[in-house]
């Protein structure tokens, strides 16, 4: 007997053509909830997610070609019919330096959702998920201090070749992600202010309700109130004493000048 999944997944082939696309991304950030706040979107009834949360289509599978993105999505006609759209959140998009364009030529018309997380507390959440998945062995602050070297050169070679992959960029980035201005300005540059939602992390962890009732309003679907909403995600949590006492100094002085850049962009103030 075929196993059911072989069979789904060729019937996701053939029928990839009739599938759908996005109407909303989650671009970024990682380690800002994006895991949680695409869990609590998935509550909506007019909200298809796609297969898997991280599809990775617009970094890192491009050349797998369109169809293999539509793979991952339902129907066009399933979701005309029930007048739903359907998302997916790959939070490396907002970084990755061919994502962004990627999108707004295969999706002009996407609505792009991003969290802002304290960028200090998101590199050393950054560290430490690393750590868990064993691709880090160097102390958190020489990983910090190293964190240039690290990534030299990098960034050129993905914007010189359409395949290249860059471990590094990926997984060693944990101040370079926290440099939230130019990311925002070319979300905005590119798919327009009105078409950017942007997410202050905190807020969420603390009202989600009152923060999904304004992304509800930017996708210009109905009201809806989660029975439940519990903050979702990988386990993230770290120990205080294993951070060390100059770790969060070192950072937000690193920080505070982009910081700046960030609340004149949009007109607030963070508080970090």
């Amino acid at each position: 007997m075929i196993p059911k999944q072989p069979i789904k997944e060729a019937l996701r082939r053939v029928t990839a053509p009739g599938r759908a696309t996005p109407g909303a991304i989650i671009v970024g950030t990682q380690r800002s909830g994006t895991t949680s706040l695409f869990g609590y979107l998935l509550a909506h009834p007019k909200i298809t997610p796609s297969t898997k949360k991280e599809v990775h289509y617009f970094d890192l599978n491009f050349v797998r070609g369109l169809n293999w993105y539509r793979e991952h999505f339902p129907l066009r006609m399933e979701l005309a019919y029930r007048r739903k759209i359907s998302i997916e959140a790959s939070p490396y998009y907002i970084f990755h330096p061919r994502a962004l364009r990627r999108i707004k030529l295969v999706l002009p018309r996407a609505k792009i959702i991003v969290l802002l997380r304290n960028p200090t507390e998101r590199a050393i959440s950054h560290y430490f998920h690393e750590v868990r998945k064993g691709r880090e062995g160097l102390p958190m602050l020489d990983a910090f201090a190293q964190e240039e070297d690290r990534l030299e050169g990098e960034l050129k070679r993905l914007q010189a070749d359409e395949t290249y992959q860059s471990l590094a960029h990926q997984h060693f980035s944990y101040k370079s992600r926290g440099v939230y201005a130019d990311q925002i300005e070319r979300c905005f540059e590119l798919f327009g202010r009105e078409n950017v939602h942007i997410i202050h992390s905190e807020v969420m962890f603390r009202s989600p309700q009152s923060v999904l009732d304004d992304v509800f309003g930017f996708l210009g679907l109905p009201p809806f109130s989660p029975e439940v909403l519990v903050r979702r995600g990988r386990p993230g949590g770290y120990a205080k004493q294993d951070v060390p006492g100059e770790a969060h100094q070192s950072l937000r002085d690193f920080f505070a000048p982009h910081n700046q850049r960030l609340y004149q962009l949009l007109g607030m103030d963070f508080g970090w």
